[in-house]
């Protein structure tokens, strides 16, 4: 299970995907972490490479925005035990992303990357089919598409009763960023979330979150049925239901 993000659950783990290759030289990988940990204090992102005579890694993690420099910091330190020394990993923890490689996974990653790729999703049990929800939350999913790109690659924004919040990877153009948060609105808008009163959606470039607040408000958010995507095949929607999509160049990122 996983659950929309609250500022007191930012080091709470959605995934990790470690290696089974271990690094020859362990004693790198504490060096790196020492310095994300480090910048995690002062800034949302950060990438650097750390390396000896024999290897040479890689490593980022990009905060949400909305986080304070503590939470940041503390969510980048919560990922440096996951994947033990594996030479390369991919951490998603409801604050923050955190990936680093060396030089030959970095290679093939590239080599292998699918743009726009789906990594994790999840819609919530709780469903509402009735008095026009199903209009907001699509009203409310179009509008965070267009808010995305003029805001820097990060927004969130409440239409009617749906929070919505947004963020797209730093290296990531505008248009690039308004892409793949389509792309997460897509799944977001798919069948089996259709009704659904909050969800959850990470793509390679992008995150997407949105819950329904019931008026009165009280409770914890709904928790949402994690879902893996491998072979699934993306169900598409009705016209004009998920709104637009850019025509751009696509681009690799690190969240």
């Amino acid at each position: 299970m996983i659950t929309i993000t609250h500022s007191s659950e930012t080091h709470k783990l959605v995934y990790t995907q470690c290696s089974n290759r271990t690094s020859p030289n362990p004693s790198l990988l504490p060096i790196l972490f020492q310095q994300l940990i480090t910048h995690s204090s002062q800034s949302t992102f950060f990438k650097t490479i750390v390396a000896n005579e024999q290897t040479a890694i890689s490593g980022s993690f990009q905060c949400m925005k909305h986080l304070s420099s503590y939470e940041c910091e503390s969510c980048v330190a919560r990922s440096s035990s996951l994947c033990g020394e594996s030479l390369a990993a991919r951490i998603q923890l409801h604050g923050c992303s955190v990936r680093y490689e060396d030089d030959d996974d970095g290679a093939e990653a590239e080599a292998e990357a699918e743009n726009n790729k789906i990594l994790r999703w999840g819609c919530s049990e709780r469903r509402i089919e009735r008095g026009g929800f199903e209009d907001v939350k699509y009203a409310a999913l179009g509008m965070v598409e267009s808010c995305v790109m003029s805001e820097n690659g990060f927004c969130e924004m409440m239409y009617e009763s749906i929070h919505v919040l947004a963020q797209c990877g730093e290296s990531l153009s505008s248009c690039e960023c308004g892409e793949c948060v389509h792309r997460a609105v897509e799944i977001a808008c798919e069948e089996r979330c259709r009704y659904s009163v909050s969800g959850q959606v990470y793509v390679d470039g992008c995150f997407l979150s949105y819950v329904y607040r019931d008026e009165g408000g009280g409770g914890s958010s709904p928790k949402l049925v994690a879902l893996v995507v491998g072979g699934l095949a993306i169900l598409s929607v009705g016209a004009g239901l998920c709104y637009f999509m850019k025509s751009c160049g696509k681009k690799k990122d690190d969240w």
